[in-house]
């Protein structure tokens, strides 16, 4: 046998009180055993024992809706899920993109703020992110994924103006008396402007970061993931690393 897992509380969820002492795995890594400790080790025949610390463990989570390809976001993105104003946004980005070397060429990305956490209780515009540059076009989204904040920079090259009509099934955020845009988009239909200038400025290559995006889902327990509303070309991508 493989390993045998100990010292921790085991759920199999195969009824609400089920728990075990043990988990035994076979050389080629399948669950062989999961109960009583002793009768763990009667099978083990000799296996390392690893022990847990206390910890948890649960069956691997199957995740029914998510973006795999998105997940590139946690790895080529300012992390904002921390912030609680707009001056730790603005502060977060100059970081991050002092860090990364982020020229008038590229693009400053976060992710994941939430207008609910922050000390002015609303979405921030696009004065925080101009604070951040007005040369390099700048881009953040909602933790939900479903909106964002773009600067002019980003505005300009993206082609959207105070005369540009929301498109169907999305928003921009107007400014009250004015008219002009504040930088707010809200749903994919507003926001894939944005994409399309912000996209080819990341240089990505799926080929290089499949491990690291596999390792985001790993590290949360998910073992089976899937890609959705998949774009045609990712469509190719995902299929050649399959066969890989």
């Amino acid at each position: 046998m493989g390993k045998l897992f100990c010292n921790a509380t085991f759920v199999p969820l195969t009824d609400e009180d089920a728990r075990a002492e043990a988990l035994l795995v076979d050389d080629e890594g399948r669950i062989a055993f999961v109960g009583p400790l002793e009768e763990a080790r009667e099978r083990a025949g000799g296996a390392e024992e690893v022990d847990l610390g206390g910890a948890a463990v649960l069956p691997g989570l199957i995740d029914p809706h998510s973006h795999f390809t998105g997940s590139l976001q946690y790895l080529l993105f300012a992390d904002l899920s921390e912030c609680t104003s707009f001056a730790e946004i603005t502060d977060t980005l100059r970081e991050f993109a002092a860090k990364r070397r982020i020229g008038p060429d590229g693009v400053i990305m976060g992710n994941g703020y939430d207008q609910n956490n922050l000390v002015e209780q609303r979405h921030p515009d696009k004065s925080v992110l101009n604070a951040v540059s007005t040369d390099v076009p700048v881009l953040i989204t909602h933790v939900s994924n479903h909106m964002g904040v773009a600067n002019d920079r980003l505005l300009e090259l993206a082609g959207i103006t105070p005369t540009t009509p929301d498109p169907e099934g999305g928003r921009y955020g107007r400014m009250d008396g004015t008219g002009d845009l504040d930088g707010y988009a809200e749903e994919p239909a507003a926001m894939n402007p944005f994409y399309a200038v912000t996209t080819p400025r990341l240089g990505l290559d799926f080929n290089a970061m499949i491990g690291d995006m596999q390792r985001i889902y790993l590290e949360h327990g998910v073992t089976t993931c899937q890609d959705g509303a998949t774009a045609p070309d990712m469509a190719a991508v995902l299929a050649g690393l399959a066969k890989a």
